[in-house]
């Protein structure tokens, strides 16, 4: 199961310039799989979404994604019902790419698991 997800998110990848690293974590933050970057930095990720968690149940809201631009990387969050694709890419990469492209990953991995 872990190699088909895998692959999904490898060939997800291959659609996005810039892309250094794409995590899969599932929704309370559990890393399904990661490629790029080390643990310590996806660890670091699922503690900044579980604040967001926090937040959103502080607003009574469910959070659907974020996108955060740094001087030298975009970070975009999504979403789904039970997944959640974080991906890290230069600041040239194409936000509304990035985004697009993380609400894909998203619906495949979580049709994929509905198949399971």
């Amino acid at each position: 199961m872990l190699n088909q997800i895998t692959q999904i998110v490898k060939e997800i990848m291959r659609d996005i310039d810039g892309v250094l690293g794409v995590a899969l974590l599932h929704i309370n933050g559990i890393p399904i799989t990661t490629i790029g970057y080390d643990n310590e930095f996806w660890v670091k990720t699922s503690a900044f979404l579980n604040n967001l968690a926090e937040l959103s149940n502080f607003l009574k809201s469910k959070p659907r994604g974020f996108d955060v631009i740094f001087d030298d990387y975009s970070v975009v969050a999504r979403a789904g019902e039970r997944v959640v694709a974080i991906l890290v890419a230069t600041p040239l990469a194409d936000i509304e790419h990035l985004d697009m492209l993380a609400f894909r990953l998203v619906e495949e991995v979580e049709k994929y698991l509905l198949c399971l």
